[in-house]
């Protein structure tokens, strides 16, 4: 199933269906030549959103974004949405679009955690990395903090976010487009209006809330899982969010400025931490950036894809 309906690029974006078994996945495959830069979104987030980005990188090389299982037009099946599941279904996804690399993974939050257990499944496969504000594989240190600070575990309990999600799932696309009344980001809101619309009908989708509920159930025992055997010797970069800009969001949202602190600092630790995982890995601290980098600060991460392109290619040379 091939859709075309929508306007990218100057041209229409192909979205797939590709039959992977027990589920069908969504993929857009622009640009050519290699690396293939495989996109890996974050928790309810669509590859759409990553336009400007896809748009300037598949100049250089070719890009591949998918949509998980429950995401935009991607079926959903029985299995849990962990990240073992979600690389055994990425790995079946490329091979059978026969991409066979070099390979260049790029995941945001969630995604990134996704990313790492690809790396260390297939690390033969990976020849880059980007994580951009990524979970960590101790994601569970995270949980103990938000135990211990009472406005985050009050406010961001995980299991009533779970259960909110799930309750969602059950509703059709009319009654979510009343209790969610979707609306666009500020960047979002420069992109084509095709894209645009599909950004909205992307989150009116009782799919999507079942898969998150299901990748957020089984995020912290995900990390745990992902076995850390040899460093890899790979361009690595990895991504940290703006200190003072997270802990104002979190003091906007009513967390008190202290226990905001405590927080922000405890996932600046984790995120640089992942620099480690690559002999050839790097952190930068993009300032004046949420945590969505790729939408509030799209420019740095477009500049340092391309970084990771070039020394990519320049190693398959040697």
């Amino acid at each position: 199933m091939i859709r075309k309906d929508c306007n990218f690029y100057g041209g229409y974006m192909s979205r797939e269906l590709v039959d992977i078994g027990a589920k069908k996945l969504e993929v857009s495959i622009t640009g050519e030549g290699t690396p293939v830069i495989v996109i890996e979104t974050g928790m309810g987030c669509s590859f759409d959103d990553w336009y400007e980005i896809i748009q300037e990188i598949s100049k250089e090389a070719t890009v591949l974004c998918y949509h998980r299982q429950g995401y935009g037009a991607s079926t959903i099946s029985e299995e849990e949405g962990t990240t073992l599941q979600i690389a055994e279904d990425l790995h079946k996804l490329l091979a059978i679009k026969e991409i066979k690399g070099p390979i260049i993974l790029v995941g945001h939050s969630f995604g990134g955690l996704c990313v790492q257990q690809y790396a260390m499944l297939y690390p033969e496969e990976t020849a880059g990395i980007m994580l951009v504000d990524s979970v960590s594989i101790n994601e569970y240190e995270m949980d103990q903090l938000r135990e211990k600070l009472p406005s985050f575990k009050k406010q961001f309990s995980k299991e009533n976010i779970i259960e909110n999600w799930l309750q969602l799932s059950d509703k059709n696309k009319e009654e979510l487009e009343k209790h969610i009344k979707p609306k666009l980001f500020e960047e979002q809101l420069k992109f084509p209006q095709e894209i645009q619309k599909e950004l909205l009908a992307f989150s009116v989708n009782p799919n999507l809330y079942g898969a998150m509920a299901s990748e957020l159930k089984n995020m912290c025992q995900s990390g745990l899982q992902i076995k850390i055997k040899d460093k890899l010797h790979i361009p690595l970069k990895s991504l940290a969010r703006d200190v003072d800009l997270a802990i104002k969001w979190n003091v906007d949202s009513g967390i008190p400025e202290e226990e905001a602190r405590v927080f922000e600092e405890k996932w600046q630790v984790l995120v640089k931490e992942q620099a480690g995982l690559s002999t050839k890995g790097e952190c930068r601290v993009i300032e004046n950036s949420k945590h969505s980098i790729y939408r509030t600060n799209p420019q740095i991460v477009i500049n340092m894809l391309k970084d990771l392109i070039i020394k990519v290619r320049e190693g398959q040379i040697k």
